[in-house]
């Protein structure tokens, strides 16, 4: 475990030691193939995922709008019904009978007005679900939530890795016994999908994050309760498992693999990631995912009544291969809430040894993500740039009023409508030293929600 494993920033974390394992599987589902020898550094991984106090939090420090919550505009969906275009999310209906499988439709039902604050729809809540994980929650906004507590979301290969607990080969978290002496230990459907509930497990809908034992890395909801989104791109078939004339059995073991692009051979123009874990409507009859090898797609600007996510925090070899091309330059332009011509100094400093992390003044959270990209969220109320404690030696800080509006709404609407996405340039690296972050914040790069042309319904894909 790495110095510092007991400071204040890992509480409600898990250290996850570095390793090789087996990630996939050929007795499943064809997306879960080829099975490959694939190897992580160590990181630290919350040991539940994200619930909805937790979720609560980051709403009211920084007046966040999910996806879900913001309007839908006519220019993403020319060809839809203005009257549809509404925000909501896709919710379960569980069926008054057997139906075709093949239809997800029978069960899922775009709602307007549903929303992480309000699963069911705009008559339900959330007053006894504080310790339930999070919902309704698309890719954008749980990578908002990761950059505000300083965290990112895994890859795909640290997730299952974690999920195994060191059961490398295991069908499930826990062995290879579903039941062992007849005890449930995950929240999933038990009877016939999606008409029959017979909640064996004490559960219909999502449980309380930590109701079943945890695996042996000390993570709870490894399986079932509800989907969680993972960094990597989607592709049907896992990336970088060999080839022809090198197949997965011979071909070097990969370290820290990382999908940063999305595959071409999809239909969908939407870009999907990977998801993981199943959830509490995963039944053998239709979807046998609760295992760490499971793997769907979810398009990004989906939110869901069961996909939750949980954050990590990198460290080692990883996180400096994800800063490779954070660059230092005095003066960050910043576009978006403080307009054009507006400055903000972002300050970020380098740990040594296994400790890689990141350290940020309280006015301004920077997260490192995936595709050598940065979210930055300012903190508070967020009136004004944030501006560095001065220290001799260092730039004077820059507070350009001139580019703050007057209209309260106006300024903390970057906080509501999502995270602001910069692009990072090739630089030197240095460890330990302080940094100042400078990238052009592209504020249109939040993906929204989208229609099929023709379509007469928002886009909610579920399968």
């Amino acid at each position: 475990m790495p110095d510092g494993a007991g400071a204040a920033g890992r509480a409600g974390m898990a250290w996850i030691p570095g390793g090789e394992f087996t990630m996939g599987s050929d007795a499943f589902y064809p997306e879960e193939r080829p099975v490959r020898r694939v190897a992580v550094d160590g990181f630290w991984m919350d040991t539940r995922p994200v619930t909805v106090a937790d979720f609560r939090r980051f709403v009211t420090a920084t007046g966040y709008r999910t996806v879900a919550e913001r309007p839908l505009s006519t220019a993403d969906y020319p060809d839809a019904d203005p009257g549809l275009l509404v925000p909501g999310s896709l919710v379960f209906r569980r069926t008054a009978g057997p139906v075709d499988l093949r239809d997800f439709r029978q069960w899922w039902t775009y709602v307007p007005g549903a929303c992480w604050r309000r699963p069911e729809g705009p008559a339900s809540h959330v007053r006894r679900r504080d310790r339930h994980p999070v919902t309704h929650v698309a890719y954008a906004d749980a990578e908002a939530y990761a950059a505000w507590a300083g965290k990112s979301l895994p890859t795909e290969a640290q997730w299952e890795y974690a999920a195994r607990g060191g059961l490398d080969g295991a069908v499930y978290a826990w062995g290879d016994d579903f039941t062992p002496g007849g005890r449930h230990l995950a929240n999933t459907w038990q009877g016939e999908f999606p008409w029959q509930n017979l909640a064996l497990d004490g559960y219909e809908g999502t449980s309380p994050a930590g109701a079943f034992p945890p695996n042996g890395y000390g993570l709870f909801d490894v399986a079932g309760n509800v989907w969680e989104w993972t960094s990597d791109f989607f592709r049907p078939r896992h990336a970088g498992a060999g080839t022809d004339q090198t197949p997965p059995c011979c071909a070097p073991v990969p370290r820290n693999p990382v999908v940063a692009e999305p595959g071409r051979d999809l239909a969908s123009a939407i870009p999907r990631r990977v998801i993981k874990g199943g959830s509490h409507l995963c039944a053998p009859n239709y979807c046998l995912r609760y295992r760490p090898a499971a793997r769907q797609g979810e398009a990004v600007d989906t939110s869901t009544a069961h996909l939750g996510f949980r954050c990590v925090i990198q460290s080692g070899p990883l996180l400096a291969r994800l800063l490779a091309e954070v660059v230092e330059q005095p003066d960050a332009r910043v576009h978006g809430p403080y307009g054009g011509n507006g400055h903000a100094q972002v300050r970020g400093q380098f740990y040594d040894g296994s400790r890689h992390a990141l350290k940020f003044e309280p006015l301004a959270r920077l997260q490192v993500l995936q595709h050598r990209r940065l979210v930055v969220t300012h903190g508070e109320a967020g009136l004004e740039p944030p501006v560095q404690r001065h220290r001799e030696g260092d730039p004077e800080p820059v507070r350009d009023r001139s580019a703050l509006g007057e209209d309260r709404e106006q300024q903390l609407g970057h906080l509501r409508d999502g995270p602001q996405l910069a692009e990072g340039r090739s630089g030197e690296r240095r460890d330990r030293v302080e940094r100042h972050v400078a990238d052009e914040l592209e504020p249109d790069l939040v993906p929204q929600p989208r229609l099929d042309r023709g379509a007469q319904a928002p886009r909610r894909e579920r399968r």
